[in-house]
């Protein structure tokens, strides 16, 4: 949160302010095509806190925030951690280096990923929109894809043939879940141009990580 106070304190003094804050898609439940409404579901506290906190800075300092909500963002760069490893990389590194892709549950639950360059897009836009302040805007892809999916996909761009690996006793999360992008088209003309195939290609291309 601190990186909110600085930017604020640095800008405060400003006839008129954009601060536009990311936070993660951290939710708890079956949420499909969740609404913008987003103070009416059970978030992480977390999500809850950042939120609460910029929004008492921007109150307080006449500064105007808003608030970008980010499903599974994915793209070149991104770290493969030991611990709860980002699904797209994780999948990208096992199949280009000929080993297993591991599917918690039963592959059938849901996500919304978006390419890196439309979360650049959607920021720029929301540091410039008029009328965002105090808005929640979900920021995704819109397009519901299953973990089975996914890892088709998988196999498709990187033209390899991983074994599939089913961890039935791991929970794989919430059955679905895709953003209502809806609000962000209304307030900053979002509109996704990435597919994942595509996001896929290009992570691998511009990844050197991914260079087998």
């Amino acid at each position: 949160m601190n990186h909110i106070v600085r930017t604020v304190d640095c800008h405060a003094g400003n006839e008129i302010v954009h601060v536009a804050y990311t936070v993660n898609n951290d939710i708890i439940g079956n949420l499909f095509h969740h609404a913008e409404q987003c103070r009416d579901f059970i978030l992480c506290g977390a999500w809850v806190a950042v939120f609460v906190f910029a929004r008492r800075i921007a109150e307080e300092t006449k500064v105007e925030a808003v608030c970008l909500r980010i499903f599974n963002a994915y793209g070149p760069g991104q770290r493969v951690t030991l611990s709860n490893p980002p699904i797209i990389p994780n999948f990208l590194k096992h199949a280009l280096t000929n080993g297993s892709i591991v599917i918690h549950g039963d592959g059938n639950q849901t996500r919304d990923y978006v390419y890196l360059d439309d979360v650049i897009d959607a920021i720029i836009a929301a540091g410039k929109a008029v009328g965002v302040d105090q808005e929640i805007i979900n920021i995704g892809s819109g397009v519901e894809t299953s973990v089975n999916e996914l890892a088709r996909l998988v196999r498709l761009v990187t033209d390899r043939k991983p074994e599939h690996i089913f961890n039935p006793k791991r929970d794989g999360g919430a059955d679905r879940m895709c953003a209502d992008i809806s609000k962000a088209g209304r307030l900053l003309n979002y509109v996704p141009k990435v597919p994942l195939e595509s996001g896929l290609r290009l992570t691998i291309e511009k990844d050197p990580l991914l260079q087998v």
